[in-house]
C-alpha cells in the first residue's frame, strides 16, 4: 500500500525554504513566485484605469457627441470604438457596448479628461441632451 503524496508533492514544491546561500532552484521558485504575483497586477486593465485617472485634467465639460466608428479587425465583441466629437476635436475611445450603445449618435452631457497615459470620457447618464 502507498500513500497518496501529491499534496506533499506540491506543498514541497510551492514551500519556499533558504537563506542567503540557497540552491539555484530554491532562488528560482522565489523568483516564479514573485512573477506569479506581481504580474496579474501590473497587467490587470482596472490598475491600469486606477493608475491613469491618477493625474486626470479637465479638457472639456459639456455637450459632447458620440457616433460609432467601425473597425475591421474587432476581435472582442464586448467593446465598441466611439468616436466623440467636442468643440471642433475629435477623439476615438473604447467603451463598453453595453453601456456605449444606448448613447449612441446621441448629443449627451459629459466631460473629456486627460488622464496620465491616454484620454477618456465620463459620460453623464442622467443629463440626456434632445437630438
Amino acid at each position: 500500500m502507498t500513500k497518496d503524496n501529491s499534496i506533499n508533492k506540491i506543498v514541497n514544491v510551492i514551500k519556499l525554504r533558504g537563506t542567503f546561500s540557497t540552491p539555484k532552484e530554491i532562488l528560482i521558485r522565489w523568483y516564479v513566485l514573485f512573477i506569479l504575483l506581481v504580474v496579474p497586477v501590473v497587467f490587470s486593465q482596472n490598475i491600469i484605469i486606477y493608475i491613469n485617472s491618477l493625474n486626470s485634467n479637465l479638457l472639456y465639460q459639456g455637450s459632447i457627441e458620440i457616433q460609432s466608428s467601425t473597425t475591421k479587425n474587432e476581435f472582442d465583441k464586448r467593446f465598441s470604438r466611439i468616436r466623440i466629437n467636442y468643440q471642433n476635436r475629435e477623439i476615438e475611445l473604447f467603451g463598453n457596448k453595453k453601456d456605449v450603445d444606448n448613447v449612441m449618435g446621441k448629443k449627451v452631457i459629459g466631460s473629456i479628461y486627460q488622464g496620465l497615459f491616454y484620454e477618456y470620457a465620463v459620460i453623464d447618464k442622467q443629463g440626456n441632451i434632445k437630438k
